[in-house]
């Protein structure tokens, strides 16, 4: 399926079929560390979403990055090249998220190097994280995982929030994250209606 160029700062709106709604068993969810992607924070944005959603996940074992993804002009990769690359290895999960420390960029308008945090797609075969623009310290850990959880909740369906202390809060261009709390009760009640995942409390 097609592609959708609705980015954010942070990503890409993703919408998923009422036909991928199941409240009979939870999602798999594949983390792929790419390259150099620390361990540590593997686990951290793991054990971060499963604290917010009711879905299983696995840890794949880390691969390179793909070269036909990488723009050397600018030292950077092609979100929506790693996305293509990573949806044929998600397998029979529900979707795939890959993780790297390295800068990523998609278009946005007549900006073709546009540089963002995070891209998902359509269908929800994959997702991207890039930690290059989070702020480092302290705040990577709280910030990588509202970033995935951000992610995630695309991947099930949910647009972005006017509300902006949501997890879900459009970022406009910006690293917002410091004043998101977590799912707001009207996106949760979304994720509890569309089937897709039981939020935990």
């Amino acid at each position: 399926m097609k592609k959708i160029p609705f980015i954010a700062f942070c990503c890409a709106v993703l919408l998923v079929s009422p036909g991928c709604n199941s409240h009979k068993s939870k999602k798999l969810i594949v983390l792929q560390p790419l390259g150099n992607f620390p361990v540590k924070e593997t686990r951290l944005i793991r054990n971060g979403l499963l604290k917010i959603y009711n879905v299983d996940i696995i840890i794949a074992k880390s691969i390179p990055l793909p070269a036909i993804a990488y723009y050397q002009p600018m030292d950077r990769y092609s979100a929506d090249g790693l996305i293509d690359f990573l949806s044929g290895k998600k397998g029979g999960a529900y979707t795939i998220i890959g993780l790297t420390d390295r800068d990523v960029f998609t278009r946005k308008g007549v900006n073709k190097y546009w540089g963002i945090m995070g891209l998902g797609t359509l269908n929800a075969e994959a997702s991207i994280v890039s930690t290059k623009r989070l702020h480092g310290g302290k705040e990577t850990e709280s910030e990588l995982v509202k970033l995935g959880a951000h992610e995630l909740g695309h991947n099930f369906g949910l647009p972005h929030c006017i509300n902006q202390t949501c997890i879900m809060a459009d970022a406009e261009g910006h690293n917002n994250f410091y004043r998101e709390t977590g799912l707001c009760e009207s996106c949760r009640k979304l994720l509890v209606a569309q089937g897709a995942i039981v939020y935990r409390q």
